[in-house]
């Protein structure tokens, strides 16, 4: 019976390394990093609604009012 692997683009060996690589960062939970700047930067959305945004719209669906006060 053949070993069935979930990765098609690299060999074992490639895949173990990689495993490693990674494994100090996910055991954390957090970057690993001595220095902040190595840290990649955080993808933003833009399409995302600001907080302030989230915030009043959890007000207008509460009070089924705007900020203006109409309905």
């Amino acid at each position: 019976m053949a070993l069935v692997r979930s990765s098609d683009k690299h060999g074992p060996v490639l895949d173990d390394e990689m495993k490693t690589e990674v494994e100090g960062e996910l055991r954390a939970g957090r970057s690993t990093r001595a220095e902040p700047w190595r840290d990649p930067e955080p993808i933003e959305d833009e399409d995302a609604p600001d907080e302030t945004e989230l915030i009043e719209r959890r007000r207008t669906e509460e009070t089924g009012r705007t900020r203006e006060g109409g309905e």
